[in-house]
């Protein structure tokens, strides 16, 4: 009896939570959406990108303090000042504070140069302040901090202009003084540089050397294989006497090794395209120089040529960079919206045949409507749709369907 009993319990229980079950698929059914975005992709090959350009090492002889005129990076034209030389550290120093204290004088008195409140856009205040601390983000979060200051000082005068513009009272008169009479100071300490170091050729100076300024020379370009990359150290990358280096041509060679198979993609001549990781040359036009086959034949270093430089590219060796074959433009939805309908058609003849065809479900008031999509580009969790003008397609900030139960034609969506 007691068995019996406990049977029936046992069923009760499980018929009860089977009953708590299906009640929930029924009366609980979560629709989750998402906003339909225009969004670009591109269909290239990877390659890991290395750079060669003519590079010319500055060593100076001198044991004399060093002050940089220029920053690391800067472009300086031919028979430029690189750096003046003083006769102590204590000069070189305050030759540095003396520097940073002139930047801020002027930034104050172009600040005062504004005071034309008709004159001035607003908005366009606006967009620059924001530019600037997107960049100062972006230095802070890749950890460059040779541009910083120069930002902080840009971003300073702008919401100050901005303050100004606005007519808010910004009286710099004492703090104005105050640089002026540090400024005086300064210049004493100083004195006057025993030397200067200049460079003979225009082009951008790199404080850095990494030992390859020799190895990865325009001039070899021929004899650069994929063993000669796999063979290739850097020779030692300076001593006491080096300063730094003058990168003075614009041409610069892009160099990737890439599989046989790749290689047959790219023939010489070929005018394209690579996307760097570079926010000053995100994309290069390269024109392909030379396409350099293995002694297995196995692989190929493709060589490209750039007209391109900049300061970041000017201090790049390596990068991890996309060759792209195809741009595709599109609408991104989830790949969890596509979904297959069966429609019936009218054929031209007048019968009617039924035929699958992929769309997605968007919120059409409250509820469900099937649209029909042309799939363009497939990527991780992602699809680009063809963007068609026609009503009863995709639109743009359409509400798609991503997840849901039973969703069919006219359903209501709460």
């Amino acid at each position: 009896m007691k068995k019996s009993k406990l049977i029936l319990g046992v069923t009760g229980a499980v018929l009860l939570v089977f009953l708590i079950y299906q009640l929930y698929a029924v009366f609980y059914n979560p629709v989750t959406t998402e906003i339909v975005t225009a969004a670009d992709a591109v269909d290239g090959i990877k390659i890991t990108g290395i750079i060669i350009r003519n590079e010319e090492i500055i060593k100076s002889d001198t044991s004399a303090a060093m002050h940089f005129e220029i920053n690391d990076n800067e472009r300086v034209a031919a028979g430029g000042v690189i750096a003046n030389l003083y006769g102590s550290s204590t000069q070189s120093v305050a030759a540095a504070e003396l520097k940073n204290i002139e930047k801020e004088i002027n930034n104050i008195e172009q600040i005062h140069k504004y005071n034309d409140l008709n004159a001035v856009d607003i908005g366009t205040l606006n967009a620059k302040i924001y530019d600037e601390f997107n960049i100062i983000a972006s230095i802070t979060a890749t950890g460059k901090f040779s541009s910083l200051q120069s930002n902080k000082e840009e971003m300073l005068a702008l919401m100050n202009r901005r303050k100004l513009a606005t007519g808010q009272e910004v009286d710099f008169s004492a703090q104005l003084s105050a640089l002026k009479t540090k400024r005086d100071a300064l210049l004493s300490r100083v004195g006057q540089p025993i030397g200067v170091l200049k460079t003979e050729k225009s082009g951008y100076f790199v404080s850095a050397t990494d030992g390859y300024e020799n190895i990865l020379t325009p001039d070899k370009l021929d004899s650069i294989t994929p063993e000669f990359l796999d063979d290739m150290k850097p020779e030692n990358a300076g001593d006491d006497k080096t300063v730094g280096k003058l990168v003075s041509d614009y041409t610069m060679y892009i160099a990737a090794s890439v599989s046989i198979n790749d290689s047959l993609s790219f023939k010489v001549g070929d005018k394209l395209v690579i996307n760097t990781s570079l926010k000053s040359n995100p994309e290069l036009d390269v024109e392909v120089h030379d396409i350099n086959v293995s002694h297995a034949s196995d692989r190929a270093v493709i060589i490209f040529s750039c007209q391109e430089m900049s300061g970041e590219l000017s201090s790049m060796r390596t990068d991890t960079m996309t060759v792209v074959k195809k741009k595709y433009s599109g609408l991104k939805v989830g790949s969890k919206a596509l979904r297959v309908s069966t429609q019936t058609v009218t054929n031209a003849d007048g019968t009617q045949s039924e035929k699958t065809v992929t769309g997605v479900y968007i919120v059409n008031g409250v509820t469900a409507e099937f649209v029909p999509v042309n799939i363009i580009y497939t990527y991780d969790n992602y699809a680009l749709c063809e963007i068609i003008s026609e009503d009863g397609n995709l639109r743009l900030y359409d509400e798609v369907i991503v997840k849901g139960k039973n969703i069919y034609e006219g359903k209501i969506i709460d």
